[in-house]
Formats: C-alpha cells, structure tokens, sequence
C-alpha cells in the first residue's frame, strides 16, 4: 500500500452551486463512482473510479480515524481489472455512490464540492486543512448552510448506505 497521510477535514453542507459558475472561477469536474467494502472495524474501506478530461484513474483506500477531523489515509492507484475483482467484494447491492465532483481552488486551499444525483437543492463541500484549527473561507457565491463535519448521515459512506437501502432523501435545513 502507498505511505500514510494525515488527512484532516471539515465538511459542510452547502446550496448546490449553479455548475457554470463553478467552471468560470477555474473548477475541475471529476465524475465518480465510490463503492464501500465490508467493514474494517472503525476503518473504512473504498474504492473510486474518477473520469475526467476522458481518462480514468481507479483508487483503493483505507481511513483510520485518529480524531473526529483527522483520519490516517492510504491510498494507492490500481488497475481497471483489480477495480471490478474488488467491485465483487462488495456485496450486492453494494453501497455505491454516485457524484460529480469540482474541485475548486479558493485563498490557497481546495474545496472539494460533491454534487449528489438525489440531491437537488443541496451539495457537500469538503476541505482539507494542515491543522485542525485551520480556518475555512469560502467564496462569495457559496452558500454555506451548516459545518456538518461530525454529522454522520453526511459521510458519503452513510449516504452510499443510505442510497443503498432506498432511504436517501433531500437535506433539511
């Protein structure tokens, strides 16, 4: 597996942001597909398919959490082939989420904005920090609703859960 990292990261739930105006502040668009494996414990187990500019890259990742904003990260690249041999690790139905994501730069950092098919008023921005009492600014055409960082139903493992047992639905706000 690849070296560790620390991955610290606040999460917020935002107004979904209109998609031609993220592109015209220089956001990229990643399509993905996420699928859960079966439980490590406290760990989490994934892998991604990312599609943009017509290439596809496919992860394999473990989170260890060490806070609730800090988790321990390995990541490492894998083939298409090993993608769909670990695909069938999942079970069936597997608990699998689908997003676009921009990625969009904003006062040094990267705010990650994933936009849910079963959300139509509502959409998640990440940010990773190099501390936890690192501030988070975000652009004025942003509209942050609430921090939603130590809300589970909103790790995309519970709305992959969620979206599994037919149970998703819109935010409240």
């Amino acid at each position: 597996m690849s070296a560790a990292r620390l991955e610290i990261e606040r999460k917020y739930l935002v107004e979904r942001p209109d998609e031609y105006i993220l592109a015209q502040h220089g956001a990229k668009k990643y399509e993905i597909e996420q699928i859960y494996l079966p439980d490590l414990g406290e760990d989490t187990e994934r892998i991604r398919k990312i599609c943009s500019d017509g290439a596809t890259e496919y992860y394999h990742t473990v989170k260890k959490p060490v806070t609730d904003l800090t988790r321990i990260e390995e990541e490492r690249s894998i083939s298409g082939d090993e993608y769909e041999r670990l695909k069938k690790l999942a079970g069936y139905p597997p608990m699998k989420i689908e997003k676009v994501r921009w990625r969009l730069p904003h006062g040094g950092a990267c705010i990650e904005l994933d936009i849910y098919p079963f959300w139509h008023k509502a959409a998640i921005a990440e940010v990773e920090l190099a501390g936890e009492d690192d501030e988070v600014k975000f652009p004025d055409f942003l509209r942050v609703i609430r921090e939603v960082t130590l809300e589970k139903k909103y790790s995309n493992r519970a709305l992959a859960e969620a979206v599994r047992d037919r149970k998703i639905s819109e935010p409240g706000y």
